[in-house]
């Protein structure tokens, strides 16, 4: 029995390892995200004032910048898209220009929400979705205004 009980407590050791390990990772790759948002954000449109760029503060999870901050999840996601003029995006290019823009929410899962919001936005047909390869992507469906002729 004691043999069980030792076995038992290395499988707890290590599995409570991993997930020390992996919560690291994670926090890394969330710093990692801010920065290459940041890169893109200068690539972009040129140059982005330094105060807008917290390198000092990475270890806190800052942003690029807090577009996002305190909008709903729906309303950030159709401004992405409608700031992308057309242009297809994925919902992992979604979550990334969200995080790096200061949304926030109590989720422990905020890419699964994002998940979730692209879908209910889909059904009420605000946007549109695509499957390339193995990737679905997201554009905004913009209502069109027909005027006939005499009006």
């Amino acid at each position: 029995m004691s043999d069980q009980n030792e076995l038992r407590l290395m499988i707890r050791r290590f599995q409570e390892d991993i997930q020390a390990r992996e919560n690291e990772l994670n926090a890394k790759k969330e710093k990692l995200t801010v920065l290459l948002n940041a890169l893109g954000i200068l690539e972009n449109e040129g140059t982005v004032p330094q105060e807008k760029i917290p390198f000092d503060s990475l270890d806190k999870g800052a942003s690029v910048s807090d577009k996002y901050a305190g909008k709903s999840l729906n309303e950030s996601i159709l401004d992405i898209l409608e700031n992308r003029h057309g242009i297809a995006v994925t919902s992992k290019e979604i979550y990334n220009d969200l995080m790096a823009n200061g949304y926030t929410s109590g989720s422990k899962d905020k890419y699964r929400d994002v998940l979730v919001g692209l879908n209910r936005i889909t059904k009420k047909g605000k946007i549109s979705q695509t499957k390339e390869g193995n990737l679905r992507k997201y554009t905004i469906v913009h209502d069109t205004l027909v005027i006939k002729e005499g009006e």
